[in-house]
């Protein structure tokens, strides 16, 4: 009894120790361990679910979208993105008029502080367009995921960002977006 004990909880204790390989050779060898650590291991990583979108952008006619610097794909989903975003509430019943109300503003207001930057980026010549439609389709990925998904803590981390290339690297290095 003693020994079926014994080899159970040897056994527990070597599945319950989860180390990756990594961090089995970081134990191995000690001299790695002077080298500082670079700070973006030590930022939060905010994974969302998400699906495939494509079905919506093909049902999106032409003619609905205006150009966008960044090309077709990006207005395509900007439209997708301000349908699913804003919505239309009468601002008195029986006035014509209305009031456009935005879901999720924060994230709403990160999104186009993320486009007007990285259309300045492009403008300046800091970067390629390619690269800044690469961006901008990871951002709009990223918030036309989150839309009906509690955001509480990457809100707050949006609201944190003190200007818009560190806003544009929390959407592009700070978030995974899961299948």
């Amino acid at each position: 009894m003693k020994k079926l004990f014994l080899i159970a909880s040897i056994i527990l204790v070597t599945l319950s120790m989860r180390l990756s390989a990594q961090e089995m050779m970081a134990l191995l060898k000690p001299d790695d361990s002077k080298k500082p650590v670079s700070s973006s291991s030590n930022l939060p990583v905010y994974e969302f679910r998400t699906s495939p979108i494509e079905s919506q952008l093909s049902e999106i006619d032409s003619e609905e979208i205006t150009n966008h610097v960044l090309g077709e794909t990006v207005a395509k989903k900007f439209y997708l993105f301000e349908r699913k975003y804003t919505y239309e509430v009468p601002s008195v019943p029986g006035n014509p008029q209305s009031k456009t109300m935005v879901r999720k503003p924060i994230v709403y207001d990160a999104v186009l502080r993320v486009e007007k930057h990285l259309k300045k980026m492009v403008k300046k010549g800091e970067t390629t367009n390619d690269e800044a439609s690469f961006s901008m389709n990871k951002v709009l990925d990223t918030a036309l995921s989150i839309l009906t998904v509690d955001t509480d803590g990457f809100e707050k981390a949006i609201s944190k960002a003190s200007n818009n290339e560190s806003l544009t690297n929390l959407f592009l290095h700070q978030v995974k977006l899961v299948m």
